[in-house]
């Protein structure tokens, strides 16, 4: 399976200032983040996001959590009964 990437610069449409000016955006790729680095800061948003959830939220996420990893272990020991 290839992974997703969102290089397709054709495919994306933007409303910007140059776009209603019909001006051609320049990128200094020199100065851009490597696509490690952007993929790292993006995961890190997500995680910071994830913190700021309340509790109740946190507790059934937990609960959740807990029946899923239940589940697989009675579906694994049931199949290795068997």
């Amino acid at each position: 399976m290839k992974p997703q990437t969102h290089h397709d610069n054709e495919d994306v449409e933007v409303e910007s200032e140059e776009k209603q000016n019909g001006e051609e955006i320049e990128v200094d790729e020199e100065r851009l983040p490597s696509q490690a680095m952007a993929t790292h800061e993006v995961i890190r948003q997500e995680g910071e996001k994830e913190l700021e959830r309340d509790a109740m939220a946190l507790l059934w996420s937990a609960i959740a959590a807990g029946l899923s990893m239940g589940a697989s272990l009675v579906a694994k020991a049931s199949s290795m009964s068997t």
